[in-house]
C-alpha cells in the first residue's frame, strides 16, 4: 500500500472514530435544542389558538345579544311562534305568521352573510320554535327538553357556549352559543341561539398556519375532539395515548413522538379557558431538524479535520510524497523505454543524494545500452548480407528495404493518427527489414542462383526459406527479452510473401489477419525486385513497377497500404536511383 493511502486511511480511521464520539454527544444535543424551538414556537401557538378561538365566540355572544335585543324577538306573545310539539312529519305544514316571517328573515339574513353559522333559532319557553330555515325533517320537536335550552335558563344571566351536540333531524354536530330571552319582569319567555358545526368550525381554524406543517385539534374540558383537520375524529374521545411514547418536557409543553406525528400538548390549561389545544407535526419535519443539527455539527467538525489534514498532506506532499511520486515517474517512464533514465527533479537531503547516485548508475548503463545496441544492428546486417552475398545482392538493397519500410510505416500513421505503429515497433520494423530473406542461406544454389523460371519442386523448396528464416530465429530467442523485437523479425520473416486474398505462402493468412509489418514488408520487397537487377531478370523502370503493383491491388497487397504507397510513390523513386547498384 502506498504512502500516500496509508496516510488517508489512517486519517479515515481517526476520522470515523471522531464523528462517531461526535454524533452521540450532538445527537442528544441537538435533539434537546429543536424540541425546546419547538416547544417554545408551539406555546405561542397554543396561545393564539385559544385566543381565536374565544375571540371567535365571543364574537358570535355580542351578535347573538344584538339580535336578541330586537324588538319583534322581546315579543312575548308565543302563540304567534310556530310550534313542533305534536308535529307528524307527514302531514305538518308550515303557517308562519308576519312576526314569525320577520324573526325568520333576520335570522336567515345573519346566517347567510356568516359562512360558518349552521343555524339561527329560538325556543319558547310554551315550546313554540322558530329557524332560520325550515327544517329538513318536521318531526315532533320540543326545545324546551334539548340541552341548549336547558343549559340557557339554568344561567338565565350570561351568554354561553354548550356542549357539542347532534342535531335532532340532521347528522350536523353543533356547539351552540345561547342566552335566555327575558320579559320586563325579568322572567325567562324563551331562548335564542347560533349554532357553529364542528366542521364548519375546523374550517375555520384550519387557515391558522402552524410551524412545521403541524396540524392542530382543541378538546372540550370532557376530551372530546371539537376542531380537527381529520373529520371523522370529531365529537370523538382522543384515545391514542397508547401509540405515543414521551420524549421532552418543558415548563408548559410536553412533547411525545408517534409513528407518524409527534405529539404536542399543553401541560397546564390557560386560565379561564374551556379548551385544551393538541397539535400534531409530521416526523419528518421536526427529524429533519435534528438530523440537519446534527449535520452541522458534524460538518464542522469534518471542516476543521479537513484544514488539518490539508495542512498535514501539503506538508507530506511538498517533502516526501512529490520527490517520491516523481521518481515513481522516472522509473515508469525507464519501463516504458527498457531503459533506465536519469532523474531530473529537485530534490533536498537524502533524495537528493539517492539521485545523484542512480543517474551515475544510468550513465554506466547507457553506455553499456549503446555498445548494445551497436552489436544488434551488426549481428541483423551481417545476418542479412550473408543471404545477400548468396543471392549476389549489395548491402544496397539492405539499404533501399530499410528507407522503404521506415517510410510507408511513418506515412501510414501519418493517416492513422487514431491507431499508430508504436515508435518502438517502428523501428525494430526498420532494423528488422533486411532479415527478411535470411531463410535464403539454406536453399541450395542450384536453386537461388538459377538464371530461369523454378519448376514447382524447385519453388516449395523455395517457399521454404520463410519457415527457415522464422526457426532460426526462434533458435536464437534464448535468452533474449525483448519480445517485441523478436515478435516484429518473425512475422517479417515468416508472413513477407503472405497475400491479401490468401493465397500466399507459408501458412495462407489473408487481409488482416497478416500483420502489419509483413504487409508493409511485402511492398517494400516487390518493388524493391521489381526496380533492381537480379540474377535471373532485369530491373523494370519505375512506372512500370508502379503498374504491377497496382494490379496487386487487393489480391497481392493491402489495398489500404497500396493507396498509401501511391501517395509516396515518388519517394520511393528517389530512394531506388539514389541507392541504385551501379
Amino acid at each position: 500500500m502506498s504512502l500516500t493511502k496509508r496516510f488517508l486511511l489512517g486519517y479515515l480511521v481517526v476520522y470515523i472514530f471522531a464523528i462517531s464520539g461526535i454524533a452521540i454527544y450532538t445527537g442528544y444535543s441537538a435533539r434537546t435544542e429543536i424540541y425546546t424551538e419547538v416547544a417554545v414556537l408551539y406555546e405561542e401557538h397554543f396561545r393564539i389558538a385559544e385566543y381565536n378561538l374565544n375571540l371567535f365566540f365571543k364574537g358570535i355572544e355580542e351578535d347573538l345579544a344584538t339580535i336578541a335585543s330586537c324588538t319583534i324577538i322581546q315579543n312575548a306573545d308565543d302563540k304567534k311562534f310556530t310550534s313542533f310539539l305534536e308535529a307528524d312529519e307527514k302531514t305538518f305544514q308550515y303557517h308562519y305568521t308576519p312576526l314569525e316571517l320577520s324573526i325568520i328573515e333576520i335570522f336567515n339574513n345573519y346566517r347567510l352573510t356568516h359562512p360558518h353559522v349552521n343555524s339561527v333559532y329560538m325556543g319558547r319557553s310554551n315550546g313554540s320554535f322558530v329557524r332560520s330555515h325550515p327544517r329538513s325533517i318536521p318531526t315532533a320537536y320540543d326545545p324546551r327538553i334539548r340541552p341548549w335550552y336547558q343549559q340557557a335558563i339554568t344561567f338565565p344571566d350570561n351568554a354561553l357556549q354548550t356542549e357539542a351536540y347532534t342535531s335532532v333531524s340532521t347528522p350536523d354536530i353543533n356547539i351552540g352559543t345561547v342566552m335566555a330571552l327575558k320579559n320586563n319582569k325579568k322572567q325567562v319567555t324563551g331562548v335564542i341561539g347560533i349554532d357553529v358545526t364542528l366542521d364548519a368550525l375546523s374550517e375555520e381554524f384550519s387557515k391558522m398556519a402552524l410551524s412545521y406543517n403541524g396540524k392542530m385539534e382543541i378538546y372540550e374540558k370532557d376530551g372530546r375532539v371539537i376542531i380537527s383537520p381529520w373529520p371523522e375524529r370529531l365529537n370523538h374521545e382522543s384515545n391514542d395515548n397508547d401509540t405515543y411514547h414521551f420524549e421532552y418536557l418543558s415548563t408548559n409543553v410536553k412533547i411525545e413522538k408517534g409513528a407518524i406525528y409527534y405529539r404536542i400538548t399543553k401541560v397546564q390549561k390557560l386560565a379561564n379557558s374551556d379548551y385544551n389545544p393538541v397539535a400534531y407535526v409530521p416526523i419528518q419535519e421536526i427529524d429533519a431538524l435534528i438530523s440537519a443539527g446534527i449535520y452541522e455539527r458534524i460538518l464542522f467538525v469534518t471542516y476543521a479535520m479537513l484544514i488539518f489534514a490539508v495542512v498535514t498532506y501539503f506538508m507530506l506532499e511538498v517533502l516526501i510524497l512529490q520527490p517520491i511520486r516523481g521518481m515513481r515517474e522516472a522509473l515508469s517512464n525507464s519501463k516504458k523505454n527498457r531503459m533506465p533514465l536519469k532523474m531530473t527533479l529537485s530534490l533536498k537531503g537524502e533524495l537528493e543524494d539517492f539521485q545523484s547516485e542512480y543517474n551515475q548508475l544510468v550513465s554506466l548503463l547507457e553506455a553499456d545500452e549503446t555498445e548494445l545496441q551497436k552489436v544488434k544492428a551488426l549481428t541483423v546486417i551481417s545476418l542479412s548480407s550473408l543471404a545477400e552475398m548468396r543471392d549476389y545482392e549489395t548491402g544496397l538493397h539492405i539499404v533501399r528495404t530499410q528507407k522503404y519500410v521506415e517510410m510507408l510505416a511513418e506515412h501510414y500513421n501519418i493517416r492513422h493518427i487514431e491507431a499508430p505503429i508504436s515508435e518502438s515497433k517502428l523501428a525494430w520494423m526498420v532494423q528488422c527489414a533486411p532479415l527478411h530473406d535470411i531463410g535464403k542461406v539454406a536453399i541450395p544454389d542450384n536453386i537461388l542462383l538459377k538464371p530461369g523460371p523454378l519448376t514447382n519442386e524447385e519453388f516449395n523448396i523455395m517457399k521454404r526459406h520463410t519457415i527457415i528464416g522464422k526457426d532460426s530465429i526462434d533458435r536464437g530467442n534464448a535468452g533474449i527479452s525483448d519480445n517485441l523485437f523478436i515478435e516484429t523479425a518473425s512475422n517479417i520473416v515468416l508472413y513477407h510473401h503472405e497475400r491479401w486474398d490468401g493465397t500466399g505462402y507459408p501458412t495462407g493468412l489473408y487481409a488482416l489477419s497478416i500483420p502489419i509489418e509483413a504487409r508493409i514488408m511485402s511492398i517494400a520487397d516487390v518493388y524493391d525486385a521489381l526496380t533492381s537487377k537480379r540474377v535471373y531478370k532485369k530491373a523494370i523502370p519505375h512506372e512500370a513497377a508502379l503498374k504491377i503493383m497496382v494490379e496487386g491491388r487487393g489480391t497481392q497487397f493491402d489495398p489500404s497500404l497500396i493507396d498509401l504507397f501511391l501517395e509516396i510513390a515518388y519517394e520511393f523513386k528517389i530512394i531506388s536511383e539514389l541507392y541504385r547498384e551501379d
